[in-house]
């Protein structure tokens, strides 16, 4: 498995780093500390082999503030027992208690041996979830902040150069270059725009902010925004996992960001 995300979020929202969780040895990833909103998350994995991430849904519409915290959907999944589609499927009989989101989840262990990635967005037209067997080494997936028949045109171009890089460097002796070619596909600044997805999801917003949300690399100063989080999961057949998150250092000081670094290798059980 080779997984590339950005995480675009408020410069001002604290957050806690990647590391092995506290309260869950066997889980890592980053940590919302927003009050009210601590220990929820936005990608996280478990050493079972299940990975998963919560996305926001592009909307003008101002959130409302007394809904339940969507990072925790991921903490849920991730400590329990179900398997991806049964849980996405108890998704959709609370859906209506969170704004907005993707909910998207990876298992590469499964009782049938053949990995699956689940899909659910409780803004979908498609009532179900959906899961992909993966049975091949050549599937390519992108979730973006829209619903999944309705990718933003940065999200189409990224695919298409994440399946790029892979071929380009399929060797375990290229990884190196992989991760080099995946973090300059996160840190994409080229605009595609206009872009007609994103125009129907926030028709209210300035030309000027739809502008810069047409890029992968989103970074909007002005709003105290932007893509403040890169990861990159590397998991091998023979279970190795190499975790790397690129994170800016809070206080976030948009004129003067300074960017951490850390690297994670362990085994899946």
């Amino acid at each position: 498995m080779i997984l590339a995300s950005n995480r675009d979020q408020h410069f001002s929202r604290p957050t806690n780093p990647s590391r092995f969780w506290e309260s869950n040895p066997g889980i890592i990833g980053g940590q919302d500390m927003e009050p009210g909103r601590e220990g929820g998350t936005w990608l996280a994995m478990n050493k079972r082999g299940q990975v998963a991430m919560l996305l926001n849904i592009l909307t003008d519409i101002p959130e409302t503030p007394d809904k339940l915290g969507r990072g925790f959907l991921v903490n849920d999944f991730l400590t329990g027992e179900a398997t991806g589609l049964q849980y996405a499927k108890s998704l959709q009989e609370k859906a209506h208690l969170y704004n907005p989101f993707n909910f998207v989840s990876v298992e590469l262990k499964t009782s049938t041996g053949t990995p699956t990635m689940t899909y659910y967005s409780s803004e979908s037209d498609v009532a179900e979830p959906i899961q992909f067997e993966i049975a091949g080494n050549d599937e390519v997936f992108a979730v973006g902040n829209s619903v999944y028949n309705h990718p933003f045109l940065k999200v189409e171009a990224g695919k298409r150069e994440m399946e790029e890089a892979v071929r380009k460097h399929a060797r375990t002796e290229q990884e190196q270059e992989l991760i080099n070619d995946l973090l300059k596909i996160l840190k994409c600044r080229t605009k595609y725009y206009p872009d007609p997805q994103i125009y129907k999801q926030a028709p209210t917003y300035c030309e000027s902010r739809l502008q810069h949300l047409s890029s992968r690399f989103v970074w909007i100063p002005a709003v105290d925004y932007g893509s403040r989080t890169h990861t990159i999961i590397l998991i091998d057949d023979q279970n190795n996992v190499k975790f790397l998150e690129w994170t800016l250092k809070e206080p976030i000081n948009a004129s003067d960001p300074v960017w951490e670094h850390v690297k994670f290798e362990f085994k899946l059980e």
